[in-house]
């Protein structure tokens, strides 16, 4: 009688302890799983290669929301082109002529119309790189289609590399929107020294008052 009360009262005991031991072990493997997740985020943030490009996405100098300003300053960059020509920095809440014109991404994007709509009017970056790695350059152009008002029907950009065009990123595809479209493009190169020049410059003609220009990167490989 008491042996076989014995023997009754050991089993919940052992299941019990067996059951702790497997939530123990649950326990272990998840946090050693999430530890993996982790290390592996870690990992591949750490794997991103970084951007050399300074101001990329325009955000400095700072606009007040809804308006935009031309300049021929930007940190980061150095205006180029015709005598007299400049560039403007656009807030996202800008309007104008019923058209929306939000940046790609952050809260400013870059005109490269300007104030004064300078064919071939731009900006320019050196940047520091190693003769004979890849590097990609990659960046969006804005477009709104205004057939016969002031913005024009397409937007394009050249790309100079050292002063050579290496592209010629052009962005039709605002037609029937009321929003500026954004478009991506990318070119990739082998730098030739320890330094490159990077250039955008507006290629719409002189009665076209927009051609947006964002999200500006450069990295290698």
């Amino acid at each position: 009688m008491s042996q076989s009360m014995t023997n009754v009262d050991s089993c919940p005991r052992m299941i019990r302890r067996v059951t702790f031991l497997a939530a123990c072990v649950g326990a272990v493997v998840l946090l050693v799983s999430t530890l993996g997740a982790a290390a592996a985020t870690v990992s591949s943030r750490s794997a991103e290669a970084p951007n050399l490009i300074q101001n990329g996405g325009f955000e400095q100098p700072v606009v007040h929301a809804g308006r935009y300003r031309a300049t021929s300053w930007l940190p980061g960059w150095s205006s180029i082109g015709p005598r007299g020509g400049d560039v403007a920095i656009v807030s996202r809440s800008f309007v104008q002529a019923r058209f929306r014109f939000p940046a790609q991404s952050g809260q400013q994007w870059l005109d490269l119309t300007g104030g004064t709509g300078t064919y071939q009017a731009g900006i320019v970056q050196t940047v520091k790189t190693s003769k004979g790695t890849s590097y990609t350059l990659r960046f969006w152009v804005g477009n709104v289609v205004n057939r016969g008002g002031i913005f024009g029907v397409k937007s394009s950009v050249a790309v100079d590399i050292n002063g050579n065009q290496v592209l010629l990123a052009t962005n039709t595809n605002g037609a029937g929107r009321a929003s500026q479209n954004w478009k991506a493009f990318s070119v990739s190169f082998v730098a030739t020294s320890a330094a490159t020049s990077v250039a955008f410059l507006n290629e719409d003609s002189t009665s076209d008052q927009t051609n947006g220009l964002d999200s500006v990167t450069l990295t290698a490989g």
